[in-house]
């Protein structure tokens, strides 16, 4: 998350906003220490400021809700890295046959339901 760009944006136009697909951790993706107690502290406002949150995995999430995020709606929700179309034919069938799974029917489902919440959460007063 561009942290610095949408506390700009959210203080220049006043309009609500969402933040999806994040990661969301006490170091820096680059950083070798844990970022200060401050810089923690302002993405958790950045985040209560936010109509939703999706993370993008249930590490970051967990760790929002423990730092006392309040965002109304916070949620796992994959982001583009899920869309990858990459594949490997036959282990991907003998892994869903294996997990009793059914083809093309949970990462798309999950998707839409999340983007249905989130045009919920953009038109909502």
């Amino acid at each position: 998350m561009a942290k610095r760009d949408v506390i700009r944006w959210a203080e220049a136009t006043g309009k609500p906003y969402g933040i999806c697909g994040i990661t969301f951790s006490l170091r820096g993706s680059t950083a070798t220490q844990d970022d200060a107690n401050a810089a923690v502290s302002e993405t958790v406002r950045v985040f209560n400021g936010a109509r939703f949150v999706y993370f993008r995995d249930s590490v970051s999430l967990e760790l929002a809700r423990s730092l006392g995020c309040t965002c109304p709606v916070m949620e796992f929700g994959p982001d583009g890295a899920f869309a990858a179309n990459v594949r490997e034919e036959r282990k991907a069938l003998a892994f869903l046959e294996e997990n009793n799974l059914k083809a093309r029917s949970f990462v798309v489902r999950r998707q839409a339901l999340m983007m249905a919440q989130v045009k919920k959460n953009l038109t909502a007063g």
